[in-house]
Order: C-alpha cells, then sequence, then structure tokens
C-alpha cells in the first residue's frame, strides 16, 4: 500500500510540475514574442490572418527572432498544457482505482481527441 501511494504523490507532483512549466513556457514565449513583435523586427505581421506556417520556415523564423515563432510556442504551450494534465490525471485516477472520476476524465479526453480530429478532417478555422 505503501508503494502505491508513494506512485500517487509522485503523480500528483507530476501533475503539478506540468502545469507549473505549462504557465512558465507560455509566458516566456508570449513575452518574448510581444517584445519581438513591438521592436519590430519583421515586416507588418497580420494578427488576424490565419498561421500557415512550413516547418522549415517556422525554425528559419524562429533562429531569426521572428515574433509569430514565439507566439505560435506559447499558444501551443497554452493548448498542450490543460491536455496534458487530462491524460496525465486519468493514470493518477486509475492508480487510486476511482473509477467515477477516471470515466468522468477519460470522456473529458475522448471530446478533446473528437475535437482535434473533426478540426482536422473538416478544417475547420476558427476566426
Amino acid at each position: 500500500m505503501l508503494f502505491l501511494n508513494k506512485n500517487i504523490e509522485v503523480l500528483n507532483k507530476l501533475i503539478s510540475r506540468v502545469l507549473i512549466v505549462g504557465i512558465w513556457s507560455t509566458s516566456i514565449f508570449y513575452v518574448i514574442g510581444l517584445i519581438l513583435l513591438f521592436m519590430g523586427r519583421e515586416p507588418q505581421m497580420e494578427l488576424n490572418h490565419p498561421l500557415q506556417f512550413q516547418v522549415g520556415n517556422f525554425w528559419s523564423s524562429l533562429f531569426a527572432l521572428q515574433a509569430k515563432p514565439f507566439l505560435i510556442l506559447g499558444t501551443g504551450a497554452l493548448i498542450l498544457t490543460p491536455v496534458i494534465r487530462v491524460f496525465l490525471t486519468i493514470i493518477l485516477m486509475l492508480k487510486q482505482k476511482d473509477t467515477k472520476f477516471a470515466i468522468v476524465t477519460s470522456l473529458v479526453a475522448f471530446i478533446i481527441i473528437i475535437s482535434i480530429l473533426v478540426g482536422e478532417i473538416f478544417s475547420l478555422k476558427i476566426g
């Protein structure tokens, strides 16, 4: 039983660390991106234009210290932080043998996966 409690404690700390790293990385990427944007390190950036980036273009823009890739990384970290937390919480609930919350959290994960698939399949664009 002590081993199981130790695993649960480790998982709780991992979830906490994921949230902290997610918050800090989001903040750092956004601050860097906004500083670069306001310093004018690139031509007019259209913020209302859909972000269409190729992987090679992304990395070259990132290393050229342009604002857009930092803002994209910040947004990615902002989106991924709660998603990772949901999947870690499923593991935690299963280890705690809390089937009620494991089912509810799994439903949330299922909705996230379906939303991503629907967005990809139908190329839904917001805005």
